[in-house]
């Protein structure tokens, strides 16, 4: 055999740089890991808010269920179908349509409290639900009742408005409506 013909060099392949590239992954999960339980805090929980003074909000009751049928309105928007304590219904609740984007609804309630006492028990307990009151006029044809305006963007995409609409009052009595409908837009 000549002298310039030697044998081929053997390499050999190595799985060492493979293996530290995953270290270097894991190392880098592992660390994130540790970041994100160390600086999150536990969820907030849902709490219903607590309005001090004025009348408080009655238990749940069947009152507004008419007005409630099955998610629509979404959770966000039910959440204010409430009445004050020793609330009455007139009858059951009216919805007068149902279609996607135009869903309206109505029902006649009565408590023993003064007219004033209902409108601040709404101004106060859906202002602290996240609703925007947007009017206070008084209500559009002959009578000019005493009317408050929410509005509230629904989870559905939608905007929502509920109206309280004094009815009648007497010394230490009111009755009025409670109406939620569904708006494509806000103007």
């Amino acid at each position: 055999m000549p002298d310039d013909m030697r044998p081929p060099l053997t390499t050999t392949t190595s799985i060492k740089p493979a293996m530290s590239v995953l270290a270097v992954a894991l190392f880098v999960l592992a660390l994130f890991g540790i970041l994100d339980v160390a600086t999150s805090s536990p969820p907030e929980p849902s709490v219903t808010p607590l309005v001090v003074g004025g009348l408080s909000v009655a238990a749940p009751t069947n009152l507004l269920s008419a007005c409630n049928p099955g998610g629509i309105p979404p959770s966000n928007i039910a959440a204010g179908l409430i009445v004050p304590f020793a609330t009455t219904g007139f009858g059951a609740g009216v919805i007068t349509r149902r279609d996607p984007g135009a869903y309206d609804c109505s029902q006649t309630l009565h408590a023993p409290h003064r007219a004033a006492k209902i409108l601040g028990f709404y101004r106060s307990n859906l202002l602290a639900r996240g609703w925007g009151l947007f009017s206070t006029a008084a209500s559009v044809g002959p009578h000019h009742r005493a009317q408050l305006l929410f509005q509230k963007a629904g989870t559905d995409g939608f905007f929502w408005i509920e109206g309280i609409t004094i009815t009648n009052q007497s010394v230490g009595h009111a009755s009025w409506t409670v109406e939620i409908y569904q708006a494509s837009s806000i103007n």
